[in-house]
């Protein structure tokens, strides 16, 4: 392994997480592993080239991996995804897919955009298990402020009154909250 981030016999496509920000999601898959439901699956919603996708299929054991992305931005490749038994790949809008099932890790990185952020939160939020957690990329900064408003606004709305979460870590632009 170099430095925690990949091994160095795997393609790891180009991207914009940091090696800082890759170390937190890979400790955050593992940790998420250890405490949530068996049965419950990671789901990245928001794939790109599928450089945090391969964090979490190395990280998710025997646990089903969804990518779900529109693929309609300029660079982003189906072809460097992931591939593997139990990993899913659904090259649609996050909006449109419907998701049912319990999820252990929920990793957001598409739309930036506070509605759209909003909507996925709405949709895929409520199936993270207990132990279970949410990584935001893109959180926080200036120059996507609608990741964190999105986040505030579900938060005060909506989990407040059913649900216990907690900020537990963050690197960059990520940042990781815990359902407990």
């Amino acid at each position: 392994m170099n430095d925690d981030t990949q091994p160095n016999d795997v393609y790891v496509p180009t991207g914009w997480y940091t090696d800082d920000e890759l170390r937190l999601l890979r400790q955050t898959a593992r940790e998420v592993h250890a405490a949530a439901h068996k049965r419950a699956s990671f789901v990245e919603v928001g794939v790109f080239r599928g450089r945090s996708a391969m964090i979490l299929a190395q990280e998710r054991q025997d646990r089903d991996l969804w990518l779900i992305d529109d693929c309609s931005m300029e660079g982003a490749c189906q072809m460097t995804w992931p591939r593997g038994r139990n990993i899913i790949q659904v090259c649609k809008p996050a909006e449109e897919f419907i998701f049912c099932k319990p999820i252990a890790l929920l990793h957001l990185d598409a739309d930036h955009t506070e509605p759209v952020v909003r909507e996925h939160l709405f949709k895929y939020a409520p199936h993270v298990v207990v132990g279970g957690a949410i990584v935001f990329h893109d959180f926080g900064g200036q120059e996507y402020p609608g990741v964190k408003a999105a986040w505030e606004y579900w938060l005060n709305q909506v989990a407040s009154r059913s649900r216990h979460w907690q900020k537990t870590a963050a690197a960059g632009s990520v940042q990781v909250v815990r359902r407990v």
